[in-house]
């Protein structure tokens, strides 16, 4: 049972990462998640655009709560998925998905590389966007530590040997970014997405329709 008002959740998910769809979440974990410093609690909020996911989430990991749909004071609708777990908090830590992490080093786990790759959709799908530019397109990726940004970088270079280096987004104070543009982004993503096809494994709907949309704005399927 959970340790917070004796909601269930699967305490053992992430013991060990056996699965492109684990590798996955924790990726998205790593860019879009939170864990409490004083207590167990683990939480995932973003736009409600994409409360699709928290219910696979959620499903995936056996959370008894329900996702939360609420609205900030800015009018915005907010999809929010929290649970608790001591034994998830310690094995998440490992990973360096800590609280307060986002002032805090961040490296690539050592998984075998289709899991690093699950890992890297992961991280896109929450701290990434995709640009349709017409003919072109490019994909970004940020974040305020530089070095998981260089670990995605060798990542990409070792399987597709682009290589990029990480810069400092001026019109981003705070962030990090690596960017791959059309030929090279497309590459990557209809990779990665083959990847997850193969085991029906976990994606952004959204980002992905954008991607689609793109593909068939320039005749590509």
């Amino acid at each position: 049972m959970n340790q917070e008002r004796g909601k269930k959740v699967n305490h053992a998910y992430f013991d060990r990462i056996d699965s492109l769809q684990k590798a996955w979440i924790l990726g998205f974990l790593a860019a879009d998640g939170s864990v409490s410093s004083d207590k167990n609690r683990i939480k995932i909020s973003l736009s409600a655009v994409d409360e699709e996911i928290l219910h696979k989430i959620r499903k995936a990991i056996d959370i008894e709560r329900e996702v939360i749909v609420s609205e900030t004071n800015q009018g915005f609708s907010v999809a929010t998925l929290t649970w608790s777990s001591e034994n998830q908090k310690q094995k998440l830590a490992h990973f360096s998905i800590v609280p307060n992490k986002t002032y805090k080093g961040m490296h690539l786990p050592l998984f075998e590389e289709s899991y690093q790759l699950a890992f890297l959709l992961g991280y896109f799908d929450g701290d990434g966007c995709f640009k349709n530019d017409g003919n072109y397109c490019r994909i970004e990726i940020c974040s305020h530590d530089p070095h998981i940004l260089e670990d995605f970088c060798d990542l990409i270079k070792s399987y597709f040997g682009f290589e990029k280096t990480v810069y400092k987004d001026p019109s981003r104070k705070e962030y990090y970014t690596i960017t791959y543009s059309t030929q090279q982004a497309n590459t990557i993503l209809e990779t990665l997405y083959d990847l997850m096809d193969a085991e029906d494994a976990f994606y952004l709907t959204r980002k992905r329709e954008k991607y689609n949309q793109w593909l068939r704005q320039n005749n590509r399927i």
